[in-house]
């Protein structure tokens, strides 16, 4: 599967350095599964300044962690997922704005 950034949720499974999305993202939750991971294995989003806006570490095999992040309705400026040691990320939001 490739990175499906069409949908709400967006779907990523493909890590990189490039810039995924450039405009603002209104974040509701993150969950990322990872059926065949291990202890240690690391998942970070960042915005495309690199300023890390998510990050967990997996505790053991077949992980899977999700947080609830519109607190505060704060804005990331784009989105650059650098570390997905694998799994699936998906990215819940409330509203994105094309730039």
């Amino acid at each position: 599967m490739a990175n499906d950034l069409t949908v709400n949720p967006l779907i990523i499974d493909t890590p990189g350095a490039g810039v995924l999305l450039t405009g603002k993202l209104y974040p509701k939750s993150v969950r990322v599964v990872d059926e065949g991971g291990s202890a240690g294995d690391n998942y970070i989003i960042t915005d495309k300044n690199g300023v890390v806006k998510w990050e967990t570490v997996a505790t053991g095999a077949n992980y899977s962690d999700a947080e609830f992040i519109n607190k505060k309705m704060v804005p990331w400026d784009g989105l650059i997922v650098p570390t997905l040691a694998g799994g699936t990320l998906y990215i819940e939001l409330n509203q994105r704005v094309w730039e």
